[in-house]
């Protein structure tokens, strides 16, 4: 049986995994503000979240120390999108300037990376940050839209939606609980809105026989955006 490298044992620790998922938040944030066209933050955004679960299945199949890897290849694909070279390369040859096209990128990239963390739930906490980061990118002028109209329906049931293997998300919570009470209202009710339309994302995606919650919502932003 081979014997489990110390420093993995480490990067197993909640403090460990506390500031890895910050500094990966962080490098995301950064990456997005570059991007001044709102559809090339949402391709980046499901770019970001579909490397992480890709490179994180791989990691998961072949069975190496997941705690080691894992942790490099977030914050390395996370550092990357931040790169010029990657912010040349959008910008030039990604030409995403219809935000439904953009909206359609989103489904997409949130059903292929949901295929891939099916098994594992591995980047669920990295979908979220990087629709959060997102947002906040965005600046103060998209709030006020977004919290509008979502104000306007029932946030406190979607808590039923959320899955049970979502809770061993143990690092996300543990940042969730000692975030939550310093950020202001505005970034608290954001940030329980994106947990709760990823959330919706995650159980609607496989039942495609009726327009679902997500769509009505993604919709609504698309109808936003040409006001």
């Amino acid at each position: 049986m081979n014997q489990i490298p110390q420093i993995c044992i480490y990067l197993q620790h909640p403090i460990c995994q506390i500031i890895h998922s910050i500094a990966t938040q962080f490098h995301i944030h950064k990456a997005l503000q570059k991007y001044e066209n709102f559809s090339h933050r949402i391709f980046l955004s499901v770019l970001f979240a579909y490397c992480n679960t890709f490179f994180s299945g791989i990691i998961f199949d072949y069975q190496v120390n997941t705690s080691l890897y894992i942790m490099v290849v977030h914050t390395s694909v996370a550092v990357i999108l931040e790169s010029n070279f990657v912010f040349t390369l959008l910008q030039k040859y990604i030409l995403i300037d219809d935000f439904c096209l953009a909206v359609k990128a989103m489904r997409a990239g949130c059903f292929t990376f949901l295929s891939f963390s099916d098994k594992y739930f591995s980047g669920n906490h990295f979908l979220i940050c990087s629709i959060y980061a997102l947002f906040k990118s965005y600046g103060s002028d998209v709030y006020g839209p977004i919290i509008s109209y979502c104000l306007g329906i029932p946030v406190k049931p979607f808590r039923l939606f959320v899955p049970m293997d979502f809770i061993n998300e143990f690092p996300f919570l543990i940042i969730l609980y000692f975030t939550l009470p310093y950020m202001n209202n505005v970034d608290k009710t954001l940030f329980i809105i994106t947990f709760d339309i990823t959330t919706v994302i995650n159980i609607i995606l496989s039942n495609h026989s009726q327009k679902s919650m997500q769509d009505y919502v993604l919709d609504y932003l698309v109808k936003l955006s040409k006001k």
